[in-house]
Order: structure tokens, then C-alpha cells, then sequence
């Protein structure tokens, strides 16, 4: 049976559909500015800039929507935030000039959305900063407006933005908290180990500071299970995560990444110091566990890191059923 040719249309749909979100949703706001920049060329008078500035910039916006769209995974962040700084600069420029009182206000619109998709997709230090620079820059740029008028409209559109920024990292943090975190025992799941073990190795990269993890198994589980129901199995795995914490430092990091199964991230300490804080833990919680012991080194994945530390539970295993 002949292969059914894929026209543009369904290529693009497949790329965009395989891209992160967040590529796309530069690529849509990057479009709205450029669709917003048209209208005010086509519609508005060009003022003290010109028409030539308006689709200087339009056109700027308009190559911005394919950047992150063809890039997708590899689409840098600090270009999404080198954008939004000239998307700040453009539109106080474009305020302090305007003769216009409605091309002032067009550009003061588009501020809560600039907050809301700074809130979702940054860090609240560099979202509340970048925010407090286009409050700041649109306040100097209508201090130097001919019109008065408007500074009404500006505070209720920079109290706006202040809620859109706030609501949106609020909004974004509690969303990773809840994918990220392990609804039985509080620890994080799979999808937030990894993503804290990746971050920790490339540090390792940059800093050469030491990373250990350590995974654990609680022995005879699934006794503990088919013995005395699967709810005291739960109460186990919730206490055992609840004392590890007590027993770790606050650096430190507990998943639980299967059913019975368990790591502890160790930043910054040597073999001696992990070994030590494994015998402690031993020690101190009430439940029988295995381990096993990694160590970063230059050029780790997550998977490669975690392969060693589980053949090292595979050993300290074999040894314990041997010994019993």
C-alpha cells in the first residue's frame, strides 16, 4: 500500500504538536504583537516615529514567531526574555512620543499578558523583575507624554499586570508541586527527581561538586502487603519517607520512584560523608531497606547515575538474602 503523502499544513501541525509548550506559546505571543503592529500601521497615524518604525518592529515580531517554533526543545529561554526586554523597550518608547492617546493605550494592553507569560514560564525572581522593569519603563515614557490622561489607565492596566504575574507563578508553581510530587508519601515522584538529578549534574559540571544518590527498597514488602493489606503497606512507605526527612539535611532530596523504591539526592558531600548518613538512616527508621550508593562523575546522565547505584542495590541485596 503506498505511504500517504503529508501535505505542509500536517507537517506543521506534527512539528508544533511535538514541540514544549513553551516554544509555542512564544511563537503565539510573539504573533499577537506582530497582528497588533499591522493594525496600528494600517489604522493608526504614524506619528513623530514614522510608519517605518511601526513595521521595523512588526516585522521584528513577525521572524520571532518561526524561531521558537522550528527550534522547539533547543529554543532558548534567555531569548524569550531578551524579547520581552525589547518588547519593554519598544512600547515605552512608542508611549513617551505618541501625540495618540488610544496608540498609548494599545501598547499599555498588552502588559498583562507580557506578566501572565512572564509569571508561567520563569522564575519569580526574573519574572517580578522584568515586570517591575516595564512598570518602570512605561511610568518614565508617560511621565514624558504630552497627555495627562492617561495615568489613570496606566495604573489600572500596572495593577493588572501585577495580578496576571502573581496568579500565573502562582498558578504554575502549585501545578509542578502537584505533577512533581507523590500523593501518598509527600515525597517527589519520578517526573521531579529527574528533573532535580538533572539540574545537580549539570551544577556538578559547572561547580565539580560532589553528588551522591543513593536508592533504596524496603525489604520484604510485598509481605507486608499480602500479610496485612495494602493500607498498612501504605502507612509503611509514608512513615519510612517522614523519617528519612527527619534525618537528612534540609539540601537533601527524597523520591520515591516505584512502588517500594526510593532515592535520596546528597549534594554536595564526599563517599565517607554518604556512607555515613546511609548508617544513620539505617539507624533510624523502623522498616528493613537495601541500598544502594552512586556517585556523580564527569559526563552523567540521569540514567547513567542511577544504573550504578542500582547495581550496587542489586549486590547489597543478593548479600542480605544470602546472610538470611
Amino acid at each position: 500500500m503506498a505511504q500517504r503523502h503529508r501535505g505542509p499544513v500536517s507537517k506543521l501541525k506534527t512539528r508544533l504538536w511535538s514541540n514544549p509548550p513553551f516554544a509555542n506559546v512564544t511563537s503565539l505571543a510573539a504573533a499577537v504583537v506582530a497582528a497588533s503592529g499591522v493594525l496600528d500601521a494600517v489604522t493608526s497615524n504614524p506619528g513623530v516615529l514614522g510608519s517605518a518604525w511601526t513595521w521595523l518592529w512588526t516585522g521584528v515580531a513577525a521572524v520571532a514567531v518561526s524561531i521558537p517554533a522550528m527550534l522547539g526543545s533547543r529554543f532558548p529561554p534567555v531569548c524569550a526574555l531578551v524579547g520581552c526586554y525589547l518588547f519593554i523597550a519598544v512600547t515605552a518608547v512608542q508611549m513617551a512620543v505618541s501625540t495618540q492617546g488610544i496608540v498609548a493605550i494599545n501598547n499599555l494592553i498588552f502588559y498583562p499578558m507580557l506578566a501572565c507569560y512572564l509569571g508561567w514560564c520563569f522564575s519569580r525572581l526574573i519574572a517580578r523583575t522584568a515586570t517591575g522593569v516595564a512598570i518602570t519603563a512605561s511610568g518614565v515614557a508617560l511621565a514624558f507624554n504630552p497627555s495627562s490622561a492617561l495615568v489613570v489607565t496606566w495604573i489600572n492596566l500596572m495593577l493588572a499586570s501585577l495580578f496576571c504575574l502573581e496568579a500565573a507563578s502562582y498558578l504554575h508553581r502549585r501545578l509542578q508541586r502537584q505533577v512533581e510530587t507523590d500523593p501518598l508519601t509527600g515525597a517527589l515522584n519520578r517526573i521531579g527527581f529527574r528533573r532535580i538529578i538533572a539540574k545537580q549534574l549539570r551544577d556538578f559540571e559547572k561547580t565539580a561538586v560532589s553528588l551522591a544518590l543513593v536508592i533504596v527498597d524496603l525489604d520484604h514488602f510485598k509481605q507486608v502487603n499480602d500479610q496485612h493489606g495494602h493500607h498498612v503497606g501504605d502507612q509503611v512507605l509514608a512513615q519510612l519517607v517522614a523519617e528519612v526527612r527527619a534525618n537528612v539535611r534540609s539540601t537533601d532530596v527524597v523520591a520515591r520512584i516505584g512502588g517500594d523504591e526510593f532515592v535520596i539526592v546528597l549534594p554536595g558531600i564526599d563517599e565517607r560523608g554518604a556512607r555515613a548518613i546511609v548508617d544513620r538512616l539505617h539507624a533510624a527508621t523502623t522498616s528493613s531497606w537495601s541500598s544502594g550508593i552512586a556517585f556523580s562523575q564527569h559526563g552523567d546522565t540521569v540514567d547513567t547515575v542511577l544504573a550504578r547505584a542500582d547495581l550496587e542495590l542489586l549486590v547489597a541485596k543478593r548479600a542480605s538474602r544470602s546472610s538470611g
